[in-house]
C-alpha cells in the first residue's frame, strides 16, 4: 500500500502578557502595549491601573494663565489676576508670560509685578516722570516727586534745546522732586517737556536664573540687573549690570528656560545657549538641535537636571548636548499648543493632537506613557505635591476620592513575524480592589468592538475572565471599567495555522 507522510499534530501554545508597556501608536507595538485608553495610572505599569481623575476646584471663565510661587497659586481669568483666589488687579486680554523671581511674580507683556510677600495688588514695573525739568550739572528736578530709586537706569528724552541731555543715566540719589546722577552728567538749563522713564523691555518670553530675569524682545536676548526685575538699562561695567545682545540666526524666538549651567533661548530649528556669570563674560553659543515648536512655550519644564520641551519632532529631554526624543510611542500625528507639568516622577502633557484635545502622562523612570483624557489643559502648576491643571472653565486637581472611569484598548493579537497564529482563547487576569464594573469588548479583523463581557460587577479578589472569540485571525480588546482594579495579565492560547 502507498506510504503517506506522517503529519504531526500542531501543539497549542499559551502566552501570558504580564507586563503592559504603556501607550504605543506605532505600526507594530508589543503585545502588551496600549493602542488607546483613558484615565490610566503611569505608576501602575507593568499592570493596568486607573488613575485619580482631575476634578474642578475653582470655577473660572476665560482662564488663560497659571503660576505657582511661594506656597500659593496665581491665575488669570476674565482679565483679572488672582492670588490664592483673591482678585489682585486687572491685566490685558489673552495669554501672558509669567515668571517668578524671589517673592515676586512678573506678568508680560503688561509689565506688571505682584509681590506675594506684600498686601498690595499689581504694580507697574516701569516708572515715568513727564513734564518740565530743570537741569544742573549732576541733577534734574521735576514738577512732581520723582518715582525713581537709587540705582535705576533712567532714559531721558524730549529735550529740544539741551539735546545732549537725551541719554540714559543711572540714578544715585532721589530727594523729592530732585534726582541726583553722576557729576557733570547734564548740561544746565530748563526744558518744557521731558520724559524720564525707567523702561522695561516688552518681553515675548521670560524666565528666571541666578536672581535675574531673562527674556527676548525684538530678536534680542537680554537680562535684568541682578536682583532687580524692574531695571534693565544699567550698563556700568559691573557684575550686577543688565545685559543685551542681538543674534544672527533667522526666525522668531519660541521660548526660553533656565538650565543648570546656562540659559536656553529657543527657536524652532535651533537653541541659543548663554553661558557665564556676569555681563563681562556672557557668551552665546548656537546649537542646531530641535527647539520649541511655536506656540508650545508652556511645554518647557525643568525637572531635576533635565529640561523637557515639545519640538516639531515631539517631546525632547535635554541634559546637555543633544536632546533625546521621548515621544515616538505617541505616533506621528502633529500636536499644537502643548503644555507640560510634573509632580514627582510623572510628567503630564496636554494639547491638541490633530485638532482634538488630549492629555497623557509619562513616567520619567520607566519611559511609559499612560493616556488620561480628551481634554486640553492650558497650563499646569505644581504646588505642595499636587499638580493643578488650568482649563478654560476652571482650575482642576486630582481627586483621590473620586471613582475612576477608565478604558484600555489592547491588540491586535494573532499576527506574528512571518507566521500565522490562530487564537483559540484569551483570558484576562483581574484584581479588583473593591466592587467594580467591567465591560470587555472584542474586535475581529479590524471590525467594530462588540461586547463579550458587558456590565459585569466584579467582587474583590483575583479573577480570571475568559473572552469568547469570534471568527477571525486578528483580535483587539477594549476594556472599560469603573472603580479601582488592576489588570495583572492577559493570557492568549494559540495554535499554528501555517505560514503567511
Amino acid at each position: 500500500m502507498p506510504e503517506f507522510p506522517y503529519l504531526r499534530p500542531q501543539a497549542a501554545a499559551e502566552t501570558a502578557v504580564c507586563r503592559f508597556s504603556g501607550l504605543d501608536r506605532r505600526v507594530r507595538p508589543a503585545d502588551g502595549a496600549l493602542r488607546a485608553g483613558r484615565q490610566l495610572d503611569p505608576d501602575g505599569f507593568p499592570a493596568l491601573c486607573p488613575s485619580a481623575p482631575f476634578a474642578r476646584t475653582e470655577a473660572l471663565t476665560n482662564a488663560t494663565d497659571l503660576v505657582a510661587a511661594c506656597g500659593g497659586l496665581g491665575w488669570i481669568a476674565d482679565g483679572t489676576f488672582y492670588w490664592n483666589g483673591a482678585a489682585r488687579g486687572s491685566v490685558s486680554a489673552g495669554r501672558h508670560q509669567l515668571a517668578v523671581i524671589g517673592t515676586k511674580i512678573v506678568i508680560f507683556p503688561d509689565k506688571l509685578l505682584f509681590d506675594t510677600a506684600g498686601t498690595d495688588g499689581l504694580t507697574g514695573m516701569e516708572a515715568v516722570a513727564i513734564g518740565q525739568a530743570v537741569f544742573t550739572a549732576d541733577t534734574v528736578t521735576f514738577e512732581t516727586d520723582a518715582p525713581f530709586r537709587a540705582g535705576d537706569g533712567v532714559t531721558l528724552s524730549g529735550c529740544t534745546s539741551l539735546t545732549e541731555n537725551n541719554k540714559t543715566v543711572v540714578v544715585r540719589e532721589v530727594s523729592g522732586k530732585t534726582v541726583t546722577c553722576d557729576a557733570e552728567c547734564f548740561a544746565s538749563g530748563a526744558e518744557a517737556a521731558v520724559t524720564a522713564r525707567r523702561a522695561v523691555p516688552a518681553l515675548d518670553f521670560v524666565c528666571e536664573k541666578d536672581n535675574r530675569l531673562w527674556g527676548v524682545h525684538d530678536g534680542k536676548i537680554c537680562c535684568s540687573v541682578l536682583g532687580d526685575p524692574c531695571n534693565w538699562n544699567v550698563f556700568e561695567g559691573l557684575a550686577g549690570d543688565g545685559w543685551e545682545t542681538a543674534v544672527g540666526t533667522g526666525g522668531d524666538f519660541t521660548g526660553c528656560a533656565a538650565y543648570a549651567s546656562h540659559v536656553l533661548f529657543f527657536k524652532e530649528d535651533c537653541v541659543h545657549k548663554v553661558y557665564g556669570v556676569k555681563p563681562s563674560n556672557f557668551q552665546v553659543q548656537v546649537s542646531r538641535i530641535p527647539g520649541v515648536q511655536a506656540g508650545c512655550e508652556r511645554s518647557i519644564l525643568n525637572v531635576g537636571e533635565t529640561v523637557y520641551w515639545w519640538a516639531r519632532d515631539g517631546l525632547m529631554a535635554y541634559g546637555g548636548g543633544v536632546p533625546d526624543r521621548l515621544s515616538a510611542p505617541l505616533g506621528e500625528d502633529g500636536w499644537e499648543s502643548v503644555c507640560a507639568g510634573a509632580v514627582g516622577h510623572t510628567l503630564y502633557l496636554s494639547g491638541l493632537r490633530a485638532g482634538v484635545g488630549e492629555t497623557t502622562a509619562l513616567n520619567l523612570e520607566t519611559g511609559l506613557f499612560a493616556p488620561q483624557d480628551e481634554t486640553q489643559a492650558l497650563a499646569f502648576a505644581g504646588q505642595a505635591g499636587t499638580l493643578y491643571a488650568l482649563r478654560d472653565d476652571g482650575l482642576y486637581a486630582p481627586d483621590p476620592d473620586a471613582v475612576p472611569a477608565w478604558e484600555a484598548v489592547l491588540g491586535p493579537f494573532g499576527d506574528a513575524r512571518g507566521a500565522r497564529r490562530l487564537l483559540s482563547r484569551i483570558v484576562l487576569v483581574i484584581e479588583p480592589e473593591s466592587t467594580c464594573e467591567l465591560t470587555v469588548r472584542l474586535s475581529a479583523d479590524g471590525g467594530p468592538f462588540e461586547p463579550v463581557w458587558a456590565g459585569a460587577v466584579l467582587p474583590p479578589g483575583v479573577l480570571r475572565i475568559p473572552v469568547v472569540l469570534r471568527d477571525g485571525e486578528r483580535f483587539a480588546l477594549r476594556l472599560s471599567g469603573r472603580g479601582r482594579m488592576r489588570v495583572r495579565a492577559l493570557v492568549t492560547r494559540t495554535r499554528s495555522g501555517g505560514s503567511l
